[in-house]
């Protein structure tokens, strides 16, 4: 299979800088020199190649490639590949939790993908029914050729990872309401909350800087219903950690915080990343 062009140059890029930060007149000369790109291309391949996650823009002109892309001409890492790989998988679980009549609701890095700065080699999927349906999901995507799990610990999930091939990965989890649920999927405020809880509280193997990166991409670019976030993050019992972090997003209209005397711990990590990666 062919590199998209991008990627091609995302090759020649790597192979100049490595991981060392570099802007956009550092890219044209290398660009230029081995593919007589101009200007104007330099900065479509640049906006794309971040669109994709295979770089990070630090601040403005500013650019750097995170040391885990790997890139191999015989592996398509455009976003367009992940997105139809994660979307042909949601529709098989949609089919077979739909068909068995049970209560679900797709969320966390499942609704969240295409936010994410880095590509995930391992997707693990989270799926919440309703409470005393789990073992019964399990089962259904069990035969239907999908590996997944009820309720495992963050432990478990690190030795299951170790010892399956499958690229993707279900954690089915029960709950007795499920907030947040449109036919199926989580809402994005929901799939935010989800991915944050599950992170932190180790709950999954998922970067929690990462995170932050995730809600510094998506409140750039959704209308985030700030209301209903805050409502989610309550029934999980983290509101006062999402007001913080939606206050250094929105640093423009502060929100009277639940708790403004004690700083949740976790909240120092998340808001670190965003600043570090300059996507604020």
């Amino acid at each position: 299979m062919l590199m998209r062009w991008e990627h091609s140059a995302l090759t020649d890029l790597k192979r100049e800088f490595d991981d060392k930060v570099f802007r956009i007149e550092d890219a044209y000369n290398v660009l230029n020199s081995s593919k007589g790109y101009v200007k104007g291309t330099v900065y479509r391949v640049l906006h794309d190649l971040v669109s994709e996650g295979l770089i990070v823009r630090l601040g403005r002109g500013i650019y750097k490639i995170p040391k885990d892309i790997m890139i191999n001409a015989s592996a398509d890492l455009s976003s367009s590949f992940l997105v139809r790989n994660t979307l042909n998988s949601l529709n098989k679980v949609k089919d077979a939790l739909n068909e068995k009549g049970i209560e679900y609701m797709i969320t966390g890095e499942s609704i969240l993908y295409q936010y994410n700065h880095y590509l995930s080699r391992r997707l693990i999927h989270l799926i919440y029914v309703i409470k005393g349906s789990g073992e019964y999901a399990v089962a259904s995507l069990n035969n239907c050729g999908m590996r997944a799990i009820l309720n495992p610990s963050y432990k478990e999930i690190i030795i299951i990872l170790k010892n399956i091939n499958e690229q993707e990965f279900f954690v089915i989890r029960e709950f007795s309401i499920l907030f947040g649920n449109i036919h199926g999927s989580a809402s994005i405020e929901r799939a935010l909350i989800d991915l944050y809880f599950e992170s932190t509280r180790k709950k999954i193997p998922y970067s929690v800087e990462e995170v932050g990166r995730v809600f510094s991409k998506v409140f750039r670019n959704k209308n985030i219903n700030i209301s209903s976030l805050f409502m989610l993050a309550d029934k999980r019992g983290i509101k006062n950690e999402i007001q913080y972090i939606v206050n250094y997003i929105n640093s423009d209209f502060p929100i009277m915080l639940t708790d403004p005397i004690k700083k949740p711990e976790y909240v120092n990590m998340i808001i670190n990343a965003i600043e570090h990666e300059g996507i604020r």
